[in-house]
């Protein structure tokens, strides 16, 4: 009807509209249950290592590249600060492929991440800390100024990790925003 609301045409048959909204949705997929999320992500760096696990903006990573940096995480997490089985470990980073670097790093070590956001104010920060008494903290560089406060403040963690910098007690502390 040419005098109908744009809103109110139809563009797709009935047949069009159910296959768009019911075929081309319909994903649901049994995952194996005897598996880990660990599991799964092994068996796809080894059947497709090149293929890419991980898209930021411009950057990428393949599934070969996110697993060498993260078993070398979990080497320097399990030989360097001696983290224990099922121990749980903070990771404070924003969203970007670094963290997901450290959570495969975690789980790879067997230890349990415990992601807080950066966005969260200090003092939620630290309660969380207090509540969790992890005995390790990986972050960025970025949260320098809130990492030298959190050595000081929170006496469970006996190690930070920063994942950008070599040494992050030399790193200039950032203003943050």
């Amino acid at each position: 009807d040419a005098h109908s609301p744009l809103g109110q045409l139809e563009c797709m048959s009935k047949q069009e509209k159910e296959q768009v909204l019911r075929a081309f949705n319909d994903t649901q997929q049994d995952f194996p249950t005897d598996k880990t999320y660990l599991d799964l992500f092994e068996e796809q760096a080894e059947k497709a290592p090149h293929l890419v696990a991980i898209v930021q903006e411009h950057q990428f990573l393949s599934y070969e590249e996110l697993r060498t940096s993260a078993l070398q995480l979990a080497g320097f997490l399990s030989g360097e600060t001696g983290v224990q089985q099922s121990e749980p470990v903070v990771i404070l980073m924003d969203r970007s492929i670094p963290l997901m670097v450290a959570i495969f790093g975690v789980l790879m070590s067997g230890a349990a991440y415990v992601p807080i956001p950066t966005s969260f104010p200090e003092d939620r920060v630290k309660q969380l800390i207090e509540e969790v008494k992890p005995g390790i903290l990986i972050s960025q560089k970025k949260q320098n100024r809130l990492l030298n406060r959190l050595q000081w403040e929170c006496p469970s963690v006996h190690s930070l990790v920063c994942l950008d910098s070599d040494n992050f007690l030399l790193e200039a502390e950032q203003e943050q925003n």
